[in-house]
């Protein structure tokens, strides 16, 4: 069966590859956006790896947050006591 892939700029990345990246961006239990997640994972897509994450059992929490112009958007974290 052939890895599911991601895309990253104009190459095709491994899905293992971003979800790695995700771990360890996410690994020091720091909350973070999605947009936060992109530019520090090199990722196009962080929401679709989470999801993958969490298929796979790891626990991954957010929580919906509003800038200081009323949009609202979420911020995703790992408990340290869950890795």
């Amino acid at each position: 069966m052939r890895e599911q892939q991601t895309f990253f700029g104009e190459k095709i990345v491994p899905e293992a590859y971003a979800q790695q990246a995700i771990m360890a961006v996410m690994a020091d239990g720091q909350p973070r956006s999605t947009r936060q997640l992109m530019r520090d994972a090199r990722i196009s897509d962080p929401r679709a790896t989470i999801r993958t994450l969490r298929d796979k059992g790891i626990d991954i929490v957010d929580e919906w947050q509003k800038n200081s112009h009323g949009i609202r958007y979420k911020i995703y974290w790992i408990n340290k006591h869950n890795l």
